[in-house]
């Protein structure tokens, strides 16, 4: 009975070690963009080789197509918009609160030629995954032979790249599927330390502003090379404290490098609730009251938060979509 025993334990420790080392590179991006403790600093490169082998064998479809005219149940809506825990791949309807002028930088370049077939590419955390079903289904409205693809994925950033890389994601999407609009709404996984190269950059120093900048001009780079028109969203205001300072770190930079390389930089404090003002929740509707457009995190917005961004941003695009 004991030999039995001991032996059934060695065999679970045994299964246990082997599906660590297996998921070790999915474990530590969990870790670190959860907890922002990275394995990868105390750990030997050599531990994560057989996990990204794994990881690069079970690569699903990432097109992420979004279909025209499916609206999703008010339940899943809401989830998207308050915790961005949905996919973010279904259409819902477009028909938002009126919200103020958005205000962004004119593009640098314009062809003056409508694009009939637009292929755009929304990326981002769960931020963009609440806003982008509201702005693809308007576009499809005006471009039903459009290519939208939603491919924003929570808890990911451009802090921590080992879990998941923006920059080569975004590179190898347009080089693959064609892109020539991108969309990109994140932020809020950001405000943490960046380790690179055995090297920590301590949020919110000089030297962290300067190494999350480069990351930003990496997508930018790319994005002027290909010829691929970009829209930054900006982020609004944050009730946590170290949230609206990454917020406001972040958007200074999203502003200054879109402006250099000749993008939009489209803001939502206006609409939303500016970073220098307090967190409110609530607007006054003159005919229903006080409206939620923020979720109780402080961070996401409810359908109504996100009606009113995405009815600006979806004016911008269409003018960009030439």
């Amino acid at each position: 009975m004991c030999f039995s025993a001991r032996n059934t334990f060695l065999v679970i420790t045994a299964i246990v070690a082997i599906n660590t080392v297996m998921w070790l590179d999915s474990l530590d991006g969990y870790l670190g963009a959860r907890y922002h403790v990275q394995l990868s600093q105390y750990l030997p490169s050599g531990f994560f080789v057989p996990s990204r082998y794994v990881a690069s064998l079970l690569q699903a479809n990432p097109a992420g197509d979004v279909a025209a005219n499916e609206e999703p149940s008010p339940a899943s809506t809401q989830e998207s918009a308050h915790a961005g825990e949905s996919a973010g791949k279904t259409s819902v309807s477009a028909a938002g609160t009126p919200s103020a002028a958005a205000g962004s930088e004119p593009a640098a370049e314009q062809s003056g030629v409508e694009l009939e077939h637009p292929r755009v590419l929304f990326a981002g955390d769960s931020m963009m995954q609440g806003l982008a079903p509201f702005v693809i289904a308007s576009l499809k409205k005006t471009y039903p032979d459009g290519y939208f693809s939603d491919q924003s994925k929570q808890s990911t950033g451009l802090t921590v790249r080992r879990y998941f890389d923006w920059p080569t994601k975004i590179r190898d999407e347009v080089l693959k599927q064609n892109f020539d609009t991108l969309v990109i709404f994140l932020g809020p996984n950001d405000p943490w330390d960046i380790y690179e190269d055995g090297k920590r950059y301590i949020f919110p120093s000089d030297n962290w502003v300067e190494k999350y900048r480069s990351r930003v001009s990496e997508v930018l780079e790319f994005s002027k090379e290909h010829k691929v028109t970009v829209v930054w969203v900006g982020l609004p205001n944050m009730r946590d404290d170290r949230v609206k300072q990454g917020a406001i770190v972040e958007n200074e930079v999203f502003r200054e490098e879109t402006k250099k390389f000749g993008y939009d930089y489209f803001p939502t404090e206006p609409i939303i609730g500016s970073l220098d003002e307090p967190f409110h929740k609530h607007i006054d509707d003159p005919e229903k009251g006080k409206v939620a457009i923020r979720a109780d995190d402080g961070i996401h917005f409810t359908p109504t938060g996100l009606r009113m961004i995405s009815r600006d941003l979806v004016e911008l695009l269409k003018t960009r979509l030439h």
